[in-house]
C-alpha cells in the first residue's frame, strides 16, 4: 500500500511538467543493475530488498521528485522512498550500480535518509557516505553496521 501511495504521489507531482522523462524500470539492463546492487550487499553478508519500483528520470524531474534543491551545475545521484528508488537517466552502468546499492542501504537503514559521517568533498570509502563510494566498491563493515544488519 505504501508503495502504491509513493508511486501515486510521484506521478501526481510529475503531472505539473509538460513532458517529464521517465524510463521504464524493466528490461535486461535493469535486471542486471538490480542483480549487481543485490550482489554487492550479498558479498558482505546482507540480503538486500528486492521488492521495490525502480524509475529513471531526467535531472530536473529527479530533483523535483526527490524534493532536492541542487546548486547550479551539481547533479543529484538519486533518492528513495519506501518501495521506490529514483535514479538519473543516462549514467554509466557502474555508477548506477553504486547509486542503487546506496539507495538500497537507505531502505535497510530506515526512512530518515541519514548518511555515514564521511568527508563530503570526495567519494568516501563507504557506500553510505552522502557522496557514495567509487563505482565497484563493495559495502564496508561500517556500511553494514550503519544499516543495522
Amino acid at each position: 500500500m505504501v508503495r502504491i501511495l509513493a508511486l501515486a504521489l510521484l506521478l501526481l507531482s510529475a503531472c505539473a511538467y509538460e513532458t517529464p522523462t521517465y524510463v521504464s524500470s524493466t528490461g535486461e539492463g535493469v535486471d542486471a543493475l538490480r542483480a549487481a546492487a543485490e550482489d554487492a550487499w550479498a558479498a558482505v553478508g546482507v540480503e538486500a530488498p528486492t521488492d521495490y519500483e525502480l524509475l529513471f528520470l531526467d535531472q530536473e524531474t529527479l530533483a523535483d521528485a526527490c524534493h532536492a534543491e541542487m546548486p547550479e551545475g551539481v547533479t543529484l545521484g538519486g533518492c528513495s522512498f519506501p518501495g521506490v528508488v529514483l535514479l538519473p537517466l543516462g549514467q554509466d552502468p557502474e555508477l548506477l550500480v553504486m547509486k542503487l546499492t546506496h539507495e538500497l542501504g537507505h531502505f535497510m537503514h530506515g526512512s530518515d535518509n541519514a548518511h555515514l559521517d564521511c568527508p563530503e568533498t570526495s567519494r568516501g570509502p563507504d557506500v553510505m557516505c552522502l557522496t557514495g563510494a567509487e563505482p565497484g566498491t563493495l559495502p564496508t563493515a561500517r556500511d553494514v553496521a550503519f544499516i543495522g544488519r
